[in-house]
């Protein structure tokens, strides 16, 4: 060890691996297994935060190789790729190799920049009051303005149709119908950051705050139903059902994708 005081920089390149113990952090971290001058040493890889400098990240975007589609509705579209050249010896697709996962929004409204703006977060309580008078009033205007056509475009499979997952047979269940299709903020192939969104045809719920007692038997189907088409796609891959957590997404919410 005492050779390498002076230049620890120079252990790293001798890192021989033997295999990858595990990823976590949604991917962004891998912990590899392997040794150095013949002895057992652990690499902890751990992708750092962007750098802030401006000409770095004006070149990025011209500079990304093995760019990779991933889908695209409305105004928004979601790529892979590599941000360094990137070698292989054998027959691995280039996206094998990807470590970019990129959404663009073309062409973004003023709401777009104020969303993805810098701002400071305050918690507020909803009272029923507030809802009736504020929130919904806030969505219904929002719904006006097209801000739903990304979910419309899915449910109406005009968008993403290739991408869904599990869906009843459009329009047969009448309220009751929806769908399931992976998160447009997934790269697709992390499976310890799977994410998954559910849609509903119905277009009378827009919040916690409109489901009633009589609307239980129908959430407990949807929960079974999304979980057997997650499960037996994804088994192949070692995601089981105890390994799932389900979360109402508000369409309040969902709106602000656009």
């Amino acid at each position: 060890m005492g050779d390498f005081a002076s230049n620890p920089e120079s252990l790293i390149p001798l890192f021989k691996l033997d295999r990858v113990l595990k990823q976590d952090q949604a991917g962004r971290r891998s912990i590899l297994l392997g040794e150095i001058s013949s002895q057992p040493a652990l690499l902890i890889l751990e992708r750092a935060p962007f750098p802030s400098s401006k000409p770095y990240l004006s070149h990025l975007p011209s500079t990304l190789q093995a760019l990779k589609n991933l889908g695209a509705n409305d105004v928004y579209f979601w790529y892979l790729a590599t941000s360094t050249p990137y070698s292989t010896t054998n027959s691995e697709p280039a996206e094998e190799f990807a470590d970019l996962k990129i959404n663009l929004i073309y062409p973004c409204t003023e709401q777009h920049i104020k969303k993805y703006s810098k701002q400071g977060v305050r918690m507020v309580v909803e009272t029923p009051e507030i809802y009736r008078t504020r929130v919904k009033p806030f969505m219904l205007a929002k719904r006006d303005q097209g801000r739903l056509n990304w979910v419309y475009n899915i449910i109406d499979g005009k968008t993403e149709v290739e991408d869904v997952i599990f869906r009843t047979p459009r329009g047969r269940d009448g309220d009751e119908g929806f769908l399931l299709l992976p998160d447009l903020n997934w790269d697709r192939k992390t499976v310890e950051s799977l994410h998954l969104l559910g849609l509903v045809e119905r277009r009378d719920i827009w919040s916690l705050r409109d489901l009633r007692k009589r609307h239980v038997p129908w959430l407990r189907l949807m929960r079974e139903r999304l979980v057997d088409a997650t499960v037996e796609m994804y088994a192949a891959k070692g995601v089981g059902r105890d390994m799932l957590k389900l979360r109402w997404k508000e369409i309040k919410r969902a709106a602000w994708r656009k």
